[in-house]
């Protein structure tokens, strides 16, 4: 049995950035500790102006919480399932980037089946911990194990299927007479191999997690101390998710900055009028549409930057700021939702961005609906006339200038 002391530290999280989620469940463990409880592990009280008064969410903002969750379990729910749907039952959509983006929808369902379920469930039941595991005996560990190792693997898959965009959108562009090296077979091996890496880096959380009884609560925590002892566990958790810090954010981060930078440039070249053949108008053509794709590739990855940076705020207060086991301040519980609202949010605000830039997602989804009866196929054949016709007068504006 181990003492409170150690499962307590043992749920401090670990160092993260831009596209990291790493220990969400233990960073909130260590946020909400009673005052009594840091003077019983500490043996003094609380350093002034850090201690808030533990406080129970009132009914308004519990009903807030509870739907802006609902939403996101909703539309990201409805949204990445359509995602699948459109891709898996048109030949024409199974392109390479639309694969990485199936990838990155199926790996987006992890977070509205088990990570804001949970969080919905703990509103709707108000236990006496943000952190307290609801399921008990083996079944509980199992779950505690598997939510937070597939949490995390989902994330790394989502951020290497980024990288997979990123190198993708850079043959089609910079190298667009190699486009067989992103072949069909090449696709599925890449996609399997984002979920055996990120499987393999975080396998350790089937080892590390597990229900600790603290005060008479079940709390889902990673003992890293416990398990490898204080200084050894320290050591471990310190490597380990430096390791982690330059393969999910450094890397990928330089990587694609870089390589858009030179898609970019590399389009704005092929954009240049070339004359008035057929080839030029082809060139021309085909480095709209790669505009297209870059525009809707972009948007996706902007977003999930943009979203992810308020957790990784909270997460740097955690570790560098308020590090020391000590009741924390008001503000940061405040924050703790938003910051983690915002990361879970990005699974539903993923589908959105992908209907909105893309045409072709939108028609395959309106043949989606025609195929089920919900819609006639005289109006997606009125609509693909039009657009055919919009498409045929631009051309004819081009050529007379």
């Amino acid at each position: 049995m181990f003492n409170n002391s150690t499962a307590v530290n043992s749920t401090t999280p670990a160092p993260t950035t831009i596209f990291m989620t790493t220990m969400i469940t233990s960073a909130a463990t260590t946020m909400f500790n009673h005052s009594d409880n840091y003077t019983q592990l500490n043996g003094t009280s609380p350093p002034r102006g850090r201690y808030c008064p533990e406080q129970q969410t009132n009914q308004q903002e519990r009903i807030i919480k509870i739907t802006a969750y609902s939403v996101i379990l909703v539309v990201s729910l409805i949204g990445n399932i359509l995602i699948a749907a459109v891709i898996l039952s048109n030949k024409k959509m199974k392109k390479p980037t639309n694969y990485f983006i199936l990838n990155m929808a199926i790996s987006d369902l992890v977070i509205p089946t088990m990570v804001v379920s949970r969080q919905l469930v703990l509103l709707c039941t108000q236990p006496k911990h943000i952190s307290e595991w609801l399921v008990e005996g083996t079944i509980g560990t199992l779950l505690c194990k598997l939510v937070h190792f597939f949490q995390d693997v989902t994330t790394a898959v989502s951020i290497f299927s980024l990288i997979l965009i990123t190198v993708d959108r850079f043959i089609a562009v910079v190298y667009p007479m190699k486009h067989y090296i992103m072949s069909s077979k090449t696709c599925k091996v890449s996609i399997l191999a984002t979920w055996l890496v990120g499987m393999s880096i975080h396998a350790v959380y089937l080892y590390t997690y597990e229900v600790l009884v603290i005060h008479g609560m079940n709390l889902c925590s990673s003992g890293w101390y416990t398990k490898f002892g204080r200084e050894l566990g320290a050591i471990f958790v310190r490597n380990y998710y430096l390791i982690l810090f330059f393969l999910l954010a450094v890397m990928p981060v330089v990587v694609m900055a870089v390589a858009y930078t030179i898609i970019i440039v590399s389009l704005k070249r092929q954009s240049i009028p070339l004359g008035d053949s057929f080839s030029d108008r082809q060139k021309r053509q085909r480095a709209n549409r790669e505009q297209k794709i870059l525009r809707m590739a972009i948007a996706i990855i902007v977003t999930f930057v943009i979203l992810w940076i308020p957790y990784n705020v909270f997460i740097f207060l955690e570790l560098f700021v308020y590090n020391d086991g000590a009741p924390k301040p008001c503000f940061l519980i405040t924050f703790h939702f938003i910051a983690f609202f915002c990361a879970y949010a990005n699974a539903a605000v993923n589908p959105c961005i992908v209907f909105m830039f893309s045409q072709n997602f939108r028609h395959g989804f309106m043949q989606m609906l025609a195929n089920v009866g919900i819609i006639k196929n005289r109006s997606i054949r009125q609509q693909t006339t039009t657009q055919i016709s919009m498409t045929m007068q631009n051309k004819a504006y081009e050529n007379d200038s």
